[in-house]
């Protein structure tokens, strides 16, 4: 989905990735999804990628979830993942993205955005979902306009039903022809006589 989009709209590989992260986190019920745009702003990494587990278990499966489909769907392995699920904060790092996944006890307490507030960031959160919004809407509408055609060829279906039933019914109706036969005239001939002699 968002590889082809990103096509048309030419990404550079790091935002295809970046996206991509946000997408599966999304998908994965992270929380507080927040990307900070770093290309002019340090030089560890091009993006940070902040997002918020629900317990310390989530923060496990989502990375791990992250390192599994990026792998899958653009063939891209991390450099290496930091921290631990016990932790509370684990990093899947690929160089130029860096995924911080933590819980909101870890979040609150390092507050990256505070430390990063002059940056650009994206809430990934309202871009995924206005992106979903409008692709319902397409839907809806493709779906609207499908369910119109079929409507039409119903009807259409309908009305020459209708119209070969009438064209049976009045033929039913028409009194069959009648058959008229030529009669054979005959001219009588007058009986012969007996004459007694």
């Amino acid at each position: 989905m968002a590889e082809t989009k990103a096509k048309k709209e030419n990404f550079t590989p790091d935002e295809l990735l970046v996206r991509l992260c946000e997408e599966i986190a999304y998908d994965r019920k992270a929380e507080n999804i927040l990307r900070l745009d770093l290309k002019e702003y340090s030089a560890v990494s091009d993006y940070f990628l902040l997002c918020t587990a629900t317990s310390t278990p989530h923060v496990g499966a989502l990375a791990e979830r992250i390192r599994r489909e990026v792998l899958e769907k653009m063939n891209i392995k991390p450099f290496r993942m930091d921290g631990t699920a016990e932790s509370c904060w684990m990093i899947v790092d690929y160089g130029n993205v860096m995924i911080h996944i933590m819980t909101e006890e870890k979040r609150q307490e390092y507050q990256l955005e505070t430390l990063w507030n002059d940056v650009p960031a994206v809430d990934a959160v309202k871009r995924i979902e206005a992106q979903l919004r409008k692709k319902a809407a397409e839907l809806k509408k493709t779906a609207a306009s499908e369910a119109k055609a079929a409507e039409k060829k119903t009807t259409a279906k309908k009305t020459a039903a209708k119209k070969t039933t009438v064209k049976k019914t009045a033929a039913a109706k028409k009194p069959a022809a009648k058959k008229t036969t030529a009669k054979k005239t005959t001219a009588k001939k007058p009986a012969a006589k007996k004459t007694a002699e």
